[in-house]
């Protein structure tokens, strides 16, 4: 059986690696509500979509809302951090 998104329980921050190989990782990210992913870097360009919810983006004293469909590009060793507007779930491809 499928779940709804909007049935899930979210509760803070998880972080499942979805896809690994030897060139790039898959990582889908849930935050709930209020909840941030802290301030951190990617060693590599990393693509962010947004699946589910609305974040708020910050990087480079810059706040990026983003919603459903939204995508985002992150440079690589620029810190930045992620906060839930509403319960999300982002992919990151790296």
């Amino acid at each position: 059986m499928i779940k709804n998104v909007h049935e899930e329980h979210f509760e803070g921050l998880k972080v499942d690696k979805i896809v690994i190989s030897d060139s790039c990782e898959t990582l889908s990210v849930r935050l709930a509500k209020g909840s941030t992913l802290p301030n951190h870097k990617t060693p590599k360009d990393a693509l962010l979509f947004v699946h589910f919810g609305e974040i708020v983006f910050k990087i480079s004293n810059k706040e990026i809302t983003l919603t459903v469909g939204d995508t985002y590009i992150i440079p690589k060793n620029i810190e930045h951090s992620v906060y839930a507007n509403s319960n999300a779930i982002f992919l990151i491809n790296r």
